[in-house]
Protein backbone atom coordinates (compact mmCIF):
# COMPACT_ATOMS: atom_id res chain seq x y z
CA UNK A 1 0.00 0.00 0.00
CA UNK A 2 1.28 3.51 -1.04
CA UNK A 3 1.64 6.03 2.02
CA UNK A 4 3.27 9.51 1.90
CA UNK A 5 6.08 9.70 4.31
CA UNK A 6 7.95 12.78 5.50
CA UNK A 7 10.67 12.48 3.15
CA UNK A 8 7.95 12.40 0.27
CA UNK A 9 6.96 15.68 1.23
CA UNK A 10 10.73 17.55 1.77
CA UNK A 11 11.22 15.85 -1.48
CA UNK A 12 8.10 17.58 -2.93
CA UNK A 13 8.65 20.73 -1.43
CA UNK A 14 12.29 20.42 -2.69
CA UNK A 15 11.28 20.00 -6.29
CA UNK A 16 8.92 22.89 -5.77
CA UNK A 17 11.73 25.07 -4.90
CA UNK A 18 14.17 24.32 -7.15
CA UNK A 19 11.88 23.66 -10.62
CA UNK A 20 13.45 20.21 -11.27
CA UNK A 21 13.83 16.43 -10.35
CA UNK A 22 17.36 16.45 -10.63
CA UNK A 23 18.39 19.84 -9.11
CA UNK A 24 15.81 18.53 -6.25
CA UNK A 25 17.84 14.53 -6.70
CA UNK A 26 21.33 16.58 -6.01
CA UNK A 27 20.32 18.96 -3.36
CA UNK A 28 18.94 16.23 -1.50
CA UNK A 29 21.79 13.42 -2.59
CA UNK A 30 19.64 10.90 -4.31
CA UNK A 31 19.03 9.69 -7.87
CA UNK A 32 16.77 11.57 -9.91
CA UNK A 33 15.08 8.14 -10.22
CA UNK A 34 15.16 7.97 -6.32
CA UNK A 35 13.16 11.21 -6.52
CA UNK A 36 10.44 10.24 -9.46
CA UNK A 37 9.92 7.35 -7.45
CA UNK A 38 8.59 9.22 -4.37
CA UNK A 39 6.48 11.75 -6.39
CA UNK A 40 5.20 8.66 -8.02
CA UNK A 41 4.33 6.94 -4.75
CA UNK A 42 2.73 10.14 -3.51
CA UNK A 43 0.39 10.49 -6.61
CA UNK A 44 -0.57 6.95 -6.18
CA UNK A 45 -1.29 7.18 -2.40
CA UNK A 46 -3.26 10.64 -2.98
CA UNK A 47 -5.04 9.60 -6.19
CA UNK A 48 -3.58 13.52 -8.02
CA UNK A 49 -0.97 14.07 -10.18
CA UNK A 50 1.26 16.62 -8.40
CA UNK A 51 3.40 18.14 -11.04
CA UNK A 52 3.31 18.73 -15.00
CA UNK A 53 6.15 19.26 -17.03
CA UNK A 54 6.48 22.53 -18.62
CA UNK A 55 9.91 22.05 -20.76
CA UNK A 56 12.81 20.93 -18.74
CA UNK A 57 10.59 22.53 -15.16
CA UNK A 58 8.22 20.70 -13.81
CA UNK A 59 5.43 23.15 -12.59
CA UNK A 60 3.13 21.82 -9.97
CA UNK A 61 -0.64 21.27 -10.40
CA UNK A 62 -3.69 23.09 -8.50
CA UNK A 63 -3.33 20.11 -5.42
CA UNK A 64 0.49 19.85 -5.95
CA UNK A 65 0.59 23.88 -5.07
CA UNK A 66 -2.05 23.22 -2.04
CA UNK A 67 -0.51 20.04 -0.64
CA UNK A 68 3.36 22.60 -0.82
CA UNK A 69 1.59 25.30 1.00
CA UNK A 70 0.18 23.20 3.85
CA UNK A 71 3.31 21.25 3.92
CA UNK A 72 6.45 23.99 4.07
CA UNK A 73 5.13 25.39 7.15
CA UNK A 74 5.26 22.30 8.83
CA UNK A 75 8.29 21.50 7.51
CA UNK A 76 10.23 24.66 8.58
CA UNK A 77 8.84 23.88 12.35
CA UNK A 78 10.08 20.33 12.10
CA UNK A 79 13.58 21.97 10.97
CA UNK A 80 13.53 24.31 14.00
CA UNK A 81 12.70 21.39 16.74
Amino acid sequence: MARVTLLNLETLCCIARLGTFAAAAEKMHASQPAISARVRDMEVAMGVTLFQRQGRRMELTAPGRELVQMVEPLLRRLQGA
